[in-house]
């Protein structure tokens, strides 16, 4: 006799265990893989209300509605000066240069340099005022030749910030102890002769102690200023010179002439002398 279907499942549930251990019904599942969504969701604290609240976004790490996605970057900049090479570097003087890198959101900033000695103590210049970034400079004076100086600008922003450069050096032009030439002989003679001539005699010698002598001018002029003659000699750096020189003139009997020696030095020195003879 054939057996039901009642009795086969008994029978295969026999030889393989329980038929209702083993198959499960569509809502059996449904019921199994739901608690393990439900797990791994608070595990992650989605769909959690008790994760969810315990930060100020979506669970950990700051990614809620305060932070991800909602905050503005700002980009704040700071007031800044900087300070460039002195020009113009004089025995006695100098210009000190500058710039202005940034105001830092500030309206306006007043500006000045220190300098000092090395070693020394600083002094200030005064200050002027900028409204935008944009360099600046300041000459100063009474400084002593010779020395090395250090400078660096300086600023305060109307917001109240302070700024300093960095420290730079120069150094002044050395003063030189420059002699002016000597004029060591100068005479001028007329020869005397009982004609309607003129013969005029020159005798001279110049020195100079740095031996740098430049230049040896000689003029003869009339009464009345008028030059007549003159001779020039040129020197590339010499420590003497001399020579007697002769000027004749025609029918120049009975005249006054006025004989002016000058002589110069490389350093721009300069040292004359004159005379007057009749003939």
């Amino acid at each position: 006799m054939a057996r039901n279907d009642k009795q086969r499942r008994t029978a295969e549930g026999e030889r393989d265990g329980s038929a209702e251990n083993r198959f499960f019904s569509r809502r059996s599942v449904l019921k199994a893989t739901g608690a393990l969504g439900v797990a791994a969701a608070s595990s992650l604290g989605i769909g959690n209300a008790a994760a969810a609240d315990s930060t100020a976004g979506f669970g950990e790490g700051d990614y809620g509605a305060d932070q991800y996605g909602t905050g503005e970057t700002t980009t704040t900049t700071s007031f800044g000066v900087s300070t460039a090479q002195a020009t113009d570097v004089q025995t006695t003087s100098a210009t000190l240069n500058g710039s202005v890198a940034d105001l830092g959101g500030a309206d306006t900033a007043d500006i000045a340099f220190e300098y000092r000695p090395v070693g020394g103590s600083w002094s200030t210049t005064a200050a002027q005022t900028l409204s935008a970034a944009q360099t600046f400079s300041q000459s100063v004076s009474g400084l002593n030749s010779g020395t090395d100086y250090e400078c660096r600008a300086t600023g305060l922003s109307s917001s109240g910030e302070t700024a300093t450069g960095s420290t730079v050096a120069f150094t002044t032009v050395a003063e030189t102890t420059e002699s002016p030439p000597a004029i060591n002989r100068f005479n001028v003679s007329e020869a005397g002769r009982k004609d309607p001539h003129a013969e005029v005699t020159v005798n001279w010698d110049a020195t100079d102690v740095d031996g740098d002598l430049a230049s040896v001018v000689l003029e003869v002029a009339d009464s009345s200023g008028t030059t007549l003659r003159s001779t020039a000699w040129t020197f590339d750096g010499t420590a003497a010179a001399s020579d007697t020189d002769e000027y004749r003139f025609k029918k120049g009997g009975g005249v006054d002439y006025q004989v002016t020696m000058t002589v110069t030095d490389q350093a721009g020195n300069t040292v004359s002398q004159q005379t007057m003879v009749s003939a």
